[in-house]
């Protein structure tokens, strides 16, 4: 699946799928239109088995995502349009961070409100040094509800209370320093960085990265005695990839994963 999609571009690079926002003239907000999109491809990349690692970044070097586009979101209230819900049935946030493999944020540059909540969604955040990063929902008489619900879980919590209740963005010194993102790199490096990172991924056996981040998921929710115990689908210990690694260890040799 490569291609343009005006306001969403969607490339392929081996087994790796770069979802890149593209409104640069509008510092890659979320329109209507580009949130649709964005759910319909992060659904259908959730069944595509060839994908074992996925990428969202932004156009261009000053934003990664300036959240809801604002001066849309005006002229559908200057014409009287209902409010979309405050939980809509499966955002994309809530479909991206369901994705079986893992996600990386490859975060260009700005990142605020839901661009914010765009890079939360992701199981890795790798951030440019100049960007900034925030919830400044607040101060536009919004609520942050995926930022609310996530940022607690990520970093300490008066520090997540801090960002979300003054609205004050945060630099990306800082979010490295609170754990938010786990490297901090220059402009021009973030997309190369991201796609190194991805790399490194996916030389792993695809099907057991899968099981790796299911466990590591289910264990934030229940406790460890349960989560240790879960049956999460099939045991990759049967899979003929685990046959492969342990046959490409011992003839030392790369291993030629098939995903089954």
């Amino acid at each position: 699946m490569t291609g343009t999609i005006d306001e969403l571009v969607v490339e392929d690079d081996g087994h790796v799928r770069v979802l890149r926002l593209n409104r640069p003239e509008r510092r890659n907000a979320l329109s209507s239109s580009l949130m649709h999109e964005l759910a319909r491809i992060i659904s259908a990349t959730g069944v595509d088995r060839d994908v074992w690692a996925v990428i969202v970044t932004g156009t261009g070097r000053d934003a990664f995502c300036s959240g809801m586009d604002l001066k849309e979101a005006n002229e559908r209230n200057r014409e009287g349009a209902t409010p979309a819900p405050a939980v809509p049935s499966w955002s994309s946030f809530e479909l991206l961070r369901a994705l079986p493999m893992p996600t990386i944020a490859a975060i260009n540059g700005t990142a605020v409100a839901g661009g914010l909540e765009l890079a939360l969604a992701c199981d890795i955040r790798l951030c440019s040094s100049t960007a900034l990063l925030g919830v400044p929902e607040v101060a536009r008489g919004l609520v942050g509800n995926f930022a609310s619900t996530i940022l607690p879980r990520l970093i300490p919590s008066s520090i997540a209370y801090e960002i979300l209740f003054t609205g004050r963005p945060i630099d990306a010194d800082t979010a490295l320093r609170v754990g938010l993102v786990s490297r901090v790199v220059e402009p021009d490096d973030v997309l190369p960085a991201a796609l190194a990172l991805a790399g490194e991924v996916i030389a792993n056996a695809p099907i057991a990265v899968r099981r790796t981040k299911a466990r590591s998921r289910v264990a934030e929710c229940v406790p460890v005695e349960t989560a240790y115990r879960l049956e999460l689908g099939p045991d990759p210990r049967a899979s003929r990839d685990r046959q492969e690694g342990i046959a490409a260890f011992v003839e030392k040799r790369p291993p030629r994963w098939e995903n089954r």
